[in-house]
């Protein structure tokens, strides 16, 4: 969330803390190489970016992410324009799905990677991703931690 670049640095620290969701939004929406744009975390918001062969597009993401797992991209564009479409899909979501225009599209995507969407997006298209969420429970083994300045004898109940 601070930091994609292996270059920048870290920001950390108290007075840091409070910038934790402007970092998470500037990170929302990446150009990628191939003249697409990735969604690579999710939240109510808008871009406009240039795509494909320099059309630009406009993406407003309407979620409640992730307290649903469905978001909604609805593209606008002046004229038709082929690019890709990263989706990031999360490590605990075993069977995404997609929707476009309301009708189903195949995805072939595993936890923990990118689906990838490669289409002619034209004005008022309409992209529903859902990620299906499921509870689950992991019991951890009891641990003690010993701190520098205790003692086997201190940290005893």
């Amino acid at each position: 969330m601070f930091s994609y670049s292996p270059l920048a640095v870290y920001r950390c620290c108290q007075h840091n803390v409070s910038h934790g969701w402007p970092y998470y939004a500037e990170e929302l929406w990446l150009a990628t190489p191939d003249g697409g744009l990735c969604a690579s975390l999710y939240a109510a918001s808008e871009v406009s970016a240039k795509v494909g062969d320099g059309a630009t597009v406009k993406i407003v993401e309407t979620t409640d992410y992730p307290f649903s797992d469905t978001i909604v991209l609805m593209l606008a564009l002046a004229k038709p324009s082929e690019f890709p479409l990263h989706l990031r899909i999360p490590r605990w979501c075993e069977k995404p799905s997609v929707k476009i225009n309301g009708k189903e599209h195949s995805l072939k995507a595993q936890p923990l990677s990118y689906a990838v969407i490669k289409r002619e997006w034209k004005d008022g298209d309409t992209l529903t991703l859902r990620l299906p969420m499921r509870l689950a429970v992991r019991r951890w083994e009891k641990t003690i931690m010993l701190l520098p300045w205790t003692t086997a004898q201190s940290a005893s109940p």
